[in-house]
């Protein structure tokens, strides 16, 4: 691979990943649209924070439709009682 070759992949890879972070603000302003405030701004930033660790963790770029997934998880309150 030549140096513009590496290049133009790293630009592509950094476009990508841009444009997948700007869908993802998208959907999830969308989210959680029939919860009051404060808890629909709070269940906004787990659903930021859970679907971002995910893609760095895993090497995945964000795709449409994730957040749909994660926030019906969000709405079951998955975590035990204390």
């Amino acid at each position: 691979m030549t140096k513009t070759q590496a290049v133009t992949i790293e630009c592509i890879d950094k476009w990508y990943r841009f444009s997948n972070d700007h869908v993802l603000t998208l959907d999830v302003d969308r989210s959680f649209n029939m919860v009051e405030e404060p808890k629909k701004t709070e269940l906004r930033n787990q659903l930021t924070t859970i679907i971002s660790t995910y893609c760095a963790k895993y090497g995945v770029s964000y795709w449409q439709g994730m957040h749909d997934m994660v926030a019906v998880m969000l709405l079951m309150d998955p975590q035990p009682p204390m």
